[in-house]
């Protein structure tokens, strides 16, 4: 206000009629078989916490794609949403999905344990010099 004061409003909340139990189950559980069998599986798929994503790659006109990733864990009880874009570094599954596991290891764990990962994400490099024939 204009004499200092500071006014909190809380927003309404609306409920979103179609997302219920029967529509976001099976996205939920989608998200859960990208990390335990499909492209997040080799970077967020962590032995002790179970946690759900969906990788993508955006196509850029002006240049490399962007890859990106989103997800939560633990996946029955979550703590952590995880959203990462890199631009310009290629596939969701390359280049976001190792930084999103980092950030879920260290959420959860309070330490990252997989420092290999981590020294690979360090010097990543999407698209290498590639030498002529």
């Amino acid at each position: 206000d204009i004499d200092g004061t500071v006014t909190k409003t809380v927003p309404e909340k609306q409920k979103v009629e179609w997302l219920n139990t029967e529509t976001l189950d099976p996205v939920r559980r989608g998200m859960y078989r990208v990390v335990q069998e499909g492209a997040g599986r080799h970077y967020v798929r962590i032995d002790t916490v179970k946690a759900a994503g969906k990788t993508g790659t955006a196509q850029n006109p002006h240049g490399k794609d962007h890859g990106w990733f989103v997800g939560f864990a633990p996946f029955d009880n979550p703590k952590i949403v995880v959203a990462v874009i890199v631009e310009n570094a290629g596939s969701g599954q390359a280049a976001a999905s190792p930084i999103a596991g980092l950030i879920i290891e260290q959420y959860i764990h309070g330490k990252i344990k997989r420092t290999a990962l981590a020294e690979q994400i360090a010097n990543f490099n999407p698209y290498p010099q590639r030498l002529s024939p």
